[in-house]
């Protein structure tokens, strides 16, 4: 196999391949945080990857008798790091993450940047409306910030707001002020010599 193609080969033979019954738990781990590394990679952090598990109403078909708080469940803990025996569930998370994986790689929540990630990916492949919030604030500091509620986030995002506005501000009075005592002090070397 050629080199680089082993993500490909494991996408492949995983996702895609006759499934032997139940794999065994370490490989569907070490799968899945192959896949949060490239989801990751592709900008979709996790934060937004509980938020699209939160909000996911079904599963893959060969995976619909498992149910999808049980898969949500199961992802939590494997992206927090704990351990779950459960393969089953991890197994429906690991094809939900390569449903993923291919959305993103394909340039999937590209065209509408107003939406966050996982609402583009709930409209593009779980065919969910997004929610309506109209004082939603998105930001790179705020939307990995864990813990937070939107109503955190909106406050927080407003005094940000201030600050920035404060120190763009304060930037060009500064700006302003040199410049004319630059042309004073020109003007006045100019006039003594």
């Amino acid at each position: 196999m050629p080199p680089g193609y082993e993500f490909v080969y494991w996408l492949y033979k995983g996702s895609f391949g006759p499934s032997a019954s139940v794999k065994s738990t370490k490989d569907v781990e070490r799968g899945i945080q192959t896949l949060l590394q490239e989801l990751q990679a592709l900008d979709f952090p996790r934060s937004e990857l509980r938020l699209y598990f939160a909000a996911a109403q079904k599963l893959p078909p060969r995976f619909a008798e498992i149910g999808v708080e049980r898969t949500a469940q199961a992802m939590n803990r494997a992206m927090e790091g704990s351990p779950t025996e459960d393969p089953e569930a991890l197994e429906a998370g690991q094809a939900l993450l390569s449903e993923l994986w291919s959305w993103k790689r394909r340039g999937g929540g590209l065209s509408d940047n107003t939406l966050a990630v996982h609402e583009a990916a709930l409209l593009e492949l779980q065919n969910q409306q997004p929610e309506e919030t109209a004082e939603r604030v998105s930001s790179i500091l705020l939307d990995n910030m864990p813990g937070m509620t939107d109503a955190d986030k909106l406050q927080l995002g407003r005094g940000l707001e201030q600050v920035a506005f404060a120190g763009v501000q304060g930037f060009l009075w500064n700006a302003i002020g040199l410049t004319v005592l630059a042309v004073v002090l020109l003007n006045f070397l100019l006039l003594n010599r």
